[in-house]
């Protein structure tokens, strides 16, 4: 029943809807949860990432569900009109979505229609997450930095922790620590920070940016990983993971499975930390 929002206050891109689409997939692998993944970008992103629309993909039947019957207005523009029409519940939030893994992960990919405007989409997004954190054991938001202020703040508010992505830019960092000083972070709790398509090859690597930034242990990261990105662009996301998890060898691949894994963990210990201090 928490609420998981990945967010930054970056310019440039620190592969966010890419770090939301890994956790969910690898959670939902590997825990006992069951998820909701939310995009509130006006785009098919998260939908692009897990199936292909031109392509009737055959195979692992048994776990996925992609034809689930939805309402004709499906997606979110059917939940902002149940939403304008009070007729939302936690209930039938799951009518609405995608399955990927069944009992396990479904998606509420973002905003792709003309037929109702983007700001009349975006103003429910804090109901129906909040809705859905009464059904679902996690909803993992992706949240769209651009939208209105008020709105962003809701989110941010009602989120029990906040994934924060950084980029291994000297900018990135200062803006994280005047952040941390005298701004959006301070006296933040329940913020976990992050680096975005992390390259290990950089002189901003974890140790030197944990020690720039007075950390105590060294940050989590998610690298740039070519065959992910290539799976979120052929529909192919949980093929891939399905196919890593076994792989025991050393690999540059499963090394990234594992650093996904250990986001996913923090996240997990994060919530059970601020659970103790309620």
């Amino acid at each position: 029943m928490a609420i998981v929002t990945f967010w930054s206050q970056c310019k440039k891109e620190v592969g966010q809807t890419s770090a939301a689409i890994a956790v969910a997939t690898q959670m939902a692998m590997e825990h006992n949860y069951k998820i909701l993944l939310i995009s509130t970008y006006n785009n098919s992103e998260l939908k692009e990432a897990f199936w292909q629309e031109q392509k009737q993909r055959k195979g692992l039947a048994g776990l996925f569900d992609a034809n689930k019957k939805v309402n004709v207005d499906s997606g979110i523009q059917g939940l902002a009109k149940a939403v304008n029409s009070n007729k939302i519940t936690p209930q039938i939030i799951t009518n609405y979505t995608r399955i990927v893994f069944k009992n396990r992960l479904e998606i509420l990919d973002g905003y792709d229609s003309k037929e109702m405007e983007y700001e009349d989409i975006y103003k429910v997004y804090p109901t129906i997450i909040l809705n859905a954190s009464m059904y679902y054991d996690m909803v993992i938001v992706d949240l769209n930095r651009s939208i209105d202020n008020e709105i962003n703040n809701k989110i941010l508010e009602i989120s029990n922790v906040i994934m924060y992505g950084i980029t291994q830019k000297n900018s990135s960092l200062n803006n994280y620590i005047e952040s941390k000083t005298d701004g959006f972070l301070k006296d933040k709790k329940n913020v976990l920070t992050y680096l975005g398509r992390y390259d290990r090859f950089s002189k901003y690597n974890t140790k030197n940016i944990s020690r720039y930034l007075k950390s105590r242990k060294d940050i989590d990261y998610m690298s740039y990983n070519t065959l992910f990105n290539e799976a979120c662009d052929e529909g192919t996301v949980a093929d891939l993971f399905l196919k890593l998890k076994p792989i025991k060898t050393e690999d540059k691949n499963v090394d990234f499975l594992n650093e996904v894994r250990k986001l996913s963990e923090s996240i997990i210990y994060k919530i059970q930390e601020l659970k103790l201090k309620i």
